[in-house]
């Protein structure tokens, strides 16, 4: 087998709208799912929006009114139901044969089964994990995630009912649940038999002193220590270099670190080295 030259691209950029994460990168494009969705329970069928949530969409129908008016967001009678969503669509064209097709789901809020075609692919149970699951395609396809199981507290607490989040007469268990959905983007990916994906970047970045208390002076600190940790999948063996290559997409990326005299961070790509500069923001 001929040696396959993967590039790793670190990029730093300011999404324009929305929850953006880093998508599985193959030889191939992936395909988005994103946008037009419909759902129903035994209750009513809308039209739905992905990335979104089944508050939201209940809203747009016109099926509820503005959960944040009044009271309305103690009134779960139809949000608390079970809900399905189901996306419609035809095999890509750019489908190449002996491709391995994934499905990947960037953000699922609160417990789900995911079917395919009737076939069930997995669960989603944790509102943090990207989930991907392998897909068998035909010329029309079923995409179905029903809101059935529970996540045992895996999703973010402040959606409902705790701290600044809206009371909720909803629950799992105990805690309180403030609406549910497929709240970040969904794509097909196909992996070619000849080739590779990286499934994911993991880095950590540690300082080489001591806690910091003041801002730290370039040239003056004691320096960084990074490592990263790259997930690859492949369908049969692979052979090839690894390449890391930096690269920054905005000419200035902003990090707030408010309990440490409000400083912001500043990296500046077009400077020497790479260094990193800080400086006092006012909040």
């Amino acid at each position: 087998m001929t040696p396959t030259l993967l590039c790793l691209l670190f990029s730093a950029t300011a999404a324009a709208a929305g929850l953006d994460d880093p998508r599985i990168v193959s030889a191939s494009p992936s395909v988005s799912l994103d946008g037009a969705w419909h759902a129903f329970s035994d209750a009513a069928t809308m039209a739905a929006t992905v990335p979104g949530d089944v508050i939201t969409d209940l809203q747009v129908a016109g099926l509820i009114g503005d959960p944040l008016f009044e009271l309305n967001f103690k009134n779960a009678t139809l949000w608390s139901r079970t809900w399905t969503y189901t996306k419609t669509f035809a095999m890509p064209t750019a489908a190449q044969a002996g491709s391995v097709w994934w499905v990947v789901f960037d953000g699922i809020k609160m417990g789900a089964t995911i079917s395919a075609n009737g076939a069930k692919l997995g669960e989603a149970t944790d509102q943090f994990v990207k989930y991907r699951f392998p897909i068998t395609l035909k010329a029309n396809n079923t995409l179905t995630v029903a809101f059935d199981i529970p996540t045992n507290g895996r999703y973010m607490a402040c959606t409902g009912g705790w701290d600044w989040g809206p009371y909720s007469n909803t629950f799992e268990g105990k805690d309180h649940t403030f609406s549910f959905g497929i709240w970040k983007s969904v794509y097909l990916l196909p992996v070619a038999a000849a080739s590779g994906a990286l499934t994911g970047v993991v880095p950590e970045i540690m300082y080489l002193g001591s806690h910091p208390v003041l801002p730290l002076v370039d040239g003056k600190h004691a320096g960084f220590d990074v490592k990263v940790k790259v997930h690859l999948f492949s369908k049969a063996g692979l052979k090839g270099t690894l390449l890391p290559y930096v690269h920054l997409c905005t000419p200035l990326i902003h990090v707030y670190t408010p309990y440490i005299h409000n400083i912001c961070t500043i990296y500046t790509p077009n400077t020497p080295h790479n260094t990193l500069h800080t400086s006092h923001i006012t909040p």
